[in-house]
């Protein structure tokens, strides 16, 4: 073994080292997943489009996230969870300086957060490398610290383009994610280790595995058509004909010997209802903070909805509840290693549920939004940092980056379907002779978003309970995958 190698294993072993790397690295997706959020407004103004179709800035990233996931989970446990997160980084740098570049052209804006969306995919690799690193005690909270830096940094990604926005050049902001990017593949390549290939690697079925993407897509259009034009031929066409997609792509991986994305895991309670739970927390309100948080505080102050905040403010606002959030996520660890993550997951919901109860009545106090953006973020770092916990203590070593790749599979999709959705019911009701939402459509939103955390909840509630103290201690965990 080289001297160079040596070292690179001796910065490895050392876990405020890895610890680091672990957190730039899931900086720069998390990151460039938020950095148009508070630049929406201004993207729209600028391209001359409204709302729904602007969202399509964060849905192009998710459904490319979403493929990503789903392949990048498996194909690391199989592959080598290094090689495959420097190749994922590698495409998200190259995204990022396409829209660095030439993002004032539309259709290239698109096809650089595709790339950039390759990001996303980051953390069930991670996760499994935290999984190799960490001894067993000390799991729960890296993994709820990782977890958490992802709402940090997209905290800081609504900062920094509500501060050029501002300076009145949103561009910038890929070149910021450009240089997140950079040192995350330096960071990986210098202090991560590689991990063994398995041996049936050749097996996979990746083209099956990837069916699902353009079935969530023209799903997606078939929305955003629907919304804008009603259900018509073409509308109900892309509805239609994506949900036949997903159907031959659920079949298939179902069939399949070794799948792309072990769907027959989702039987399981110990893991379905987790991935069930997520999926309904992420159509809610993981996609309506995202989309209407900046919408709320920088619309007028005059409209019916609207706190007529700068960019630049609403970014420090959702930066400032990112830290916090960032901030206590050791104290949701410590409750996953010693109750469990379906207690820490508990205790997630409930913080979200009480930010949009305040959204929904004090929506027209700035003191209360922020009070109620503090709860949405940490409850938001709290679950993400919580669904890898309870996947951990239910799946075997071998099969943690595929099951936490099923799990931002299905947070990614669920989130990408949720912002037009949140974007349809905003554009339901708008004051007329603008695109601003009335207090209807505000309150239609709300409710939708708690209605779906109630039911998260209780499905988190039927969760079977488990002592995370045992898995510390060395027990086989229940539920464990049958491949």
């Amino acid at each position: 073994m080289s001297n160079i190698e040596q070292r690179w294993g001796t910065l490895a072993e050392r876990p405020a080292i890895f610890l680091i790397t672990l957190l730039i690295i899931e900086a720069t997706g998390a990151f460039e997943t938020s950095m148009v959020l508070v630049a929406i407004p201004t993207m729209a103004e600028e391209f001359q489009v409204d709302l729904l179709t602007m969202s399509w800035v964060v849905t192009t990233f998710l459904v490319t996230g979403a493929a990503s996931a789903a392949i990048g989970g498996r194909l690391g446990d199989q592959f080598g969870r290094k090689r495959v997160l420097l190749v994922l980084l590698a495409a998200s740098l190259v995204g990022s300086l396409l829209g660095a570049l030439f993002g004032g052209n539309f259709a290239i804006l698109l096809l650089a957060r595709g790339l950039q969306g390759t990001s996303a995919a980051v953390l069930p690799l991670l996760i499994g490398l935290a999984r190799e690193t960490s001894d067993r005690r000390r799991l729960p909270t890296v993994v709820a610290v990782t977890g958490a830096a992802a709402v940090l940094a997209t905290s800081m990604g609504a900062l920094t383009s509500g501060i050029l926005v501002d300076l009145g050049d949103w561009k910038l902001i890929f070149w910021v994610s450009s240089v997140l990017a950079l040192l995350g593949l330096i960071a990986g390549t210098v202090v991560l280790r590689e991990t063994p290939r398995a041996q049936n690697a050749a097996r996979l079925n990746v083209v099956g595995g990837l069916l699902f993407a353009p079935g969530i897509a023209a799903i997606l259009l078939g929305i955003t058509f629907a919304a804008r034009d009603g259900f018509t031929g073409s509308a109900t066409a892309y509805l239609i004909g994506g949900s036949a997609i997903l159907a031959l792509w659920a079949n298939r991986e179902w069939r399949a010997d070794i799948p792309m994305i072990n769907v027959r895991a989702l039987l399981t309670r110990a893991v379905g209802f987790p991935q069930i739970a997520m999926s309904l927390l992420a159509v809610g309100g993981f996609a309506t903070a995202a989309l209407a948080l900046p919408i709320l505080m920088q619309s007028p102050s005059e409209l019916p909805v609207g706190l007529g905040l700068s960019a630049t403010f609403t970014g420090a606002v959702v930066a400032g509840a990112g830290l916090a959030a960032f901030a206590l996520s050791p104290i949701a660890g410590r409750v996953a290693l010693r109750w469990g993550g379906r207690s820490a997951l508990v205790v997630s919901t409930c913080l979200l549920l009480g930010g949009f109860v305040i959204l929904l009545f004090w929506y027209s106090n700035v003191v209360l939004v922020v009070v109620a953006g503090a709860l949405v973020l940490t409850g938001v770092a709290w679950a993400v940092g919580a669904l890898p916990n309870v996947i951990v203590e239910a799946v075997p070593a071998e099969n943690t980056s595929e099951i936490i790749g099923v799990n931002m599979l299905l947070r990614t999709v669920f989130t990408a379907i949720g912002t037009p959705v949140a974007a349809l019911i905003l554009n339901s009701s708008t004051v007329p002779g603008t695109r601003a939402p009335t207090q209807t459509a505000w309150v239609s939103l709300t409710a939708w978003v708690l209605v779906m955390s109630v039911l998260a909840l209780c499905v988190i509630l039927a969760l079977p309970k488990r002592a995370a103290r045992d898995v510390a201690a060395g027990e086989s965990p229940e539920g464990a995958l049958a491949m």
